[in-house]
């Protein structure tokens, strides 16, 4: 039995019954049998980001992921993930922490902000320009998204719907356009529920944005799908959620080169593209704001 050592808030703590959606050499991803409340699970290596709806195992010395099969059932009985009996694996989640969220703070720096979102942005170049194609040369954050065919030539306050056309937009099992899509509503969702009464107007876009989304759903894959309804209502991985925290928050760079670094290393790409939205988002609420 692996003992898990966090989880996150979207964690069931209900009995379900459900499946093996997908199965990676760290991860896990199940999803209930029950069709209207289409509980999903992943259960993850250390080394990889919490999720909410996750369950952080360590994976150094135990059994592989591997053994389990696409289809196997799963069942939670007691705080208690039970695979089927072949696979010999069972994850107890009832002495997992939940992960921790950073404090409500409802002030900031408008100087400070800018400082941060230059940074963030100078880093983000530095990184891709390392990291991907060698050929390739940004100076801008929407370099980037040109290179990755990504549309953001629209307002984001008056016509919120059009960022859907970038759903789908991509390789992998989370397109580059659904994480640019997640990476804005992570920004968005601050502003909405941290920044006060005055920027009910973005909360307005947030639910365009959301309900434009779920009509689309069908042009992404079943997994990024998962990721983003849970953006939509307001729900994203730690490192995602502390980076747009110290947006606004923090007054050493160091600290935010740290928190930047973990969600740029998400996936082959997915956290640059996340990156990449948050900066979008930043820099339009920053244009507008002045």
């Amino acid at each position: 039995m692996l003992l898990a050592v966090e989880k996150g808030c979207r964690f069931p703590e209900q009995a379900f019954d459900g499946r093996i959606h997908s199965v990676f050499s760290h991860a896990i991803n199940i999803i209930s049998n029950d069709s209207k409340t289409k509980k999903w699970v992943s259960i993850l290596d250390l080394s990889l980001p919490n999720t909410p709806c996750g369950l952080s195992v360590s994976l150094t010395s135990e059994p592989l992921f591997s053994q389990c099969q696409v289809g196997d059932k799963v069942y939670l009985r007691g705080g208690i993930l039970r695979f089927s009996t072949d696979a010999r694996l069972s994850v107890d989640s009832r002495s997992a922490i939940k992960w921790k969220y950073p404090p409500q703070v409802n002030e900031y720096s408008l100087s400070q902000l800018k400082n941060n979102i230059h940074h963030i942005e100078n880093h983000f170049i530095k990184y891709v320009n390392n990291r991907i194609n060698p050929k390739l040369h940004v100076t801008t954050y929407s370099d980037y998204l040109n290179y990755i065919a990504i549309d953001f030539d629209f307002d984001l306050v008056s016509k919120p719907e059009s960022i859907v056309d970038n759903l789908g937009r991509g390789q992998g099992l989370t397109p580059s356009g659904d994480d640019f899509i997640c990476g804005v509503l992570a920004l968005l969702n601050y502003v909405t529920q941290y920044l006060g009464s005055s920027r009910c107007s973005y909360r307005i876009v947030q639910e365009r944005i959301a309900n434009a989304c779920s009509v689309q759903w069908h042009k992404t894959t079943d997994v990024s799908r998962h990721y983003l309804q849970q953006a939509c209502e307001g729900d994203f991985s730690q490192p995602v959620t502390w980076l747009v925290y110290s947006i606004f928050n923090s007054t050493c760079f160091n600290e935010v080169e740290e928190i930047i670094n973990d969600v740029l290393e998400i996936g082959s790409s997915s956290g640059i593209d996340i990156v990449s939205g948050i900066l979008f988002g930043a820099h339009f609420l920053q244009q507008n704001i002045d």
